[in-house]
C-alpha cells in the first residue's frame, strides 16, 4: 500500500487540516506534555509541525516510501525529532508518551476489530500517568452512505488522481481504486500507475469498549475536531483517551 501513493501524498492532502489536528492536539495536551508519539506518521507534516509547536516527536510508520519522504525533510542536524518503521499493532520497546496521536482515519485500515484493540492497548501502555491518546476515524456515515459511490479527481500539471470508492465484502468495509498519472521528467511522459487500498469502520460502542479493555478510564467523543458533538451525519469522529 502507498507505493506509489507516496510520491504525491503531500500534494493531495489538505493542509488546512494538519493545523486543525495540531489545535485538536493543543486543547487537550495534558500541562507539560513534551513528548509525542505520532502513529502512521506518513510523510511527517505532521510530525513537523508538533516539533515546531515545541514536542520532542517520534514518527511511527509502516511505509518505507512514506518513511523515506519524511526523513528527506529532516533538516541537518535535526533534534527532538525521529522517525522509525514500526507497527502500530506492537508498541514494545518504543518507550514512554505524554501524548499518542493517531490521526487520517489510520485506524480504518485495519481490517479487524481485534487489531484495532490491539493498537489502543499498547497506547495505553506506551502512555505516561495522565497521558492520553488522541486519535480519529471514519465514521460508519462515512463508509456507508458517503463512500458507497465515491467519485474524486484532482490533477495539476504534473500529477492526476482517479479516486474511486464502493463497499467491500464485510460489514461497513470500502474498497478504494486508485489511479495515478505521475509525469517523469527524464522521458518527457506520464506513468500509470494502480493501487487499491481497504478501509473499514466500527461502531461507536466497539471503539468506547476496547478503551476500557484497554484501560482508559476518561473517554470523550467528538465531531469536527473536538468542536461539535457526534450526530448521525458526522462524518469523523474524534476521541480523546487519558491514562488516570
Amino acid at each position: 500500500m502507498y507505493k506509489s501513493f507516496a510520491e504525491i501524498y503531500d500534494e493531495l492532502m489538505d493542509k488546512s487540516l494538519y493545523y486543525k489536528w495540531l489545535d485538536f492536539t493543543d486543547r487537550f495536551a495534558p500541562l507539560g506534555s513534551k513528548k509525542v508519539l505520532d502513529l502512521a506518521c506518513g510523510t511527517g507534516d505532521f510530525s513537523f509541525m508538533l516539533l515546531k509547536d515545541g514536542y520532542k516527536v517520534m514518527g511511527l510508520d509502516l511505509s518505507e516510501e512514506m518513511l523515506s519522504i519524511a526523513s528527506s525533510k529532516l533538516p541537518d542536524n535535526a533534534r527532538n525529532i525521529i522517525f522509525i518503521k514500526h507497527d502500530m499493532r506492537d508498541l514494545n520497546g518504543i518507550g514512554k508518551f505524554d501524548i499518542i496521536t493517531c490521526f487520517a482515519d489510520s485506524l480504518n485500515y485495519l481490517y479487524h476489530f481485534d487489531e484495532v484493540e490491539k493498537v489502543l492497548i499498547n497506547a495505553y501502555k506506551c502512555l505516561n500517568f495522565n497521558g492520553i491518546l488522541l486519535f480519529d476515524v471514519m465514521s460508519l456515515y462515512q463508509a456507508d452512505v458517503i463512500y458507497r459511490n465515491y467519485y474524486y479527481n484532482y490533477s495539476d500539471q504534473k500529477n492526476s488522481l482517479l479516486w474511486n470508492s464502493y463497499p467491500g465484502k464485510l460489514s461497513h468495509s470500502v474498497i478504494h481504486d486508485l489511479t495515478i498519472f505521475k509525469y517523469d521528467e527524464q522521458v518527457n511522459a506520464y506513468q500509470r500507475y494502480v493501487e487499491q487500498q481497504i478501509e473499514r469502520a466500527y461502531e461507536m460502542s466497539q471503539y468506547i469498549q476496547g478503551l476500557k479493555r484497554a484501560g482508559f478510564k476518561q473517554i470523550k467523543t467528538f465531531a469536527n475536531f473536538g468542536l461539535k458533538e457526534i450526530d448521525q451525519k458526522t462524518r469523523r469522529w474524534f476521541f480523546v483517551a487519558q491514562k488516570s
